[in-house]
């Protein structure tokens, strides 16, 4: 899904999308239907271009990972960044507005195009319609004051890059790496 996004959109330098937003996997092998990439994508998000700060980057990362090692939707699937976690530190406290009360301790260090992040730096980021609202609590993407609708169906995206890239077989990329305390 995100290496679609990023076909689609290669000036972003980052691409996340929520793991909930993805849904039933692909079958073994077979033709891969329209009505197939629909029941993967059910929601028929639309994708945003966001400038965030490489603050705004880590924030978002923090919020990723704060439930791990439990499974969450809110869970980002990401190309572009690599993100290093110790799922021992402390998480991300938010109230129920999204305010972060505390910062999460469990990012470590981070990369973006193999370089490290810079906190102050602007990056442009695809998302999808419902981050960029602040949906699974990423209050701090829903108060980016410069990002575009693009109109451009997430799932029309999916389809077009199965139909060019045909036969596909898709590959498991690490985005995030778990140190040890240690």
């Amino acid at each position: 899904v995100c290496d679609a996004i990023a076909e689609e959109f290669p000036t972003a330098s980052v691409i996340i999308v929520n793991t909930g937003g993805i849904r039933g996997g692909f079958q073994a092998a077979g033709p891969i239907t329209r009505s197939r990439v629909d029941e993967i994508l059910p929601f028929h998000n639309k994708i945003v271009l966001m400038w965030v700060t490489g603050a705004e980057l880590r924030t978002t990362l923090e919020r990723s990972v704060r439930s791990l090692p439990e499974s969450s939707g809110a869970l980002l699937q990401l190309r572009g960044i690599k993100a290093y976690v110790d799922v021992e530190g402390s998480p991300i406290m938010s109230g129920y507005d999204g305010k972060v009360l505390k910062p999460g301790e469990r990012i470590k260090s981070v990369t973006v195009a193999g370089k490290p992040l810079d906190e102050n730096g602007e990056y442009l980021v695809a998302t999808i319609n419902y981050l960029a609202g602040g949906g699974d609590g990423y209050a701090e993407l829903a108060k980016v004051e410069r990002q575009m609708d693009t109109g451009k169906s997430l799932n029309d995206i999916l389809a077009n890059y199965i139909e060019q890239h045909s036969p596909i077989y898709p590959k498991r990329r690490v985005t995030y790496e778990f140190t040890s305390p240690n």
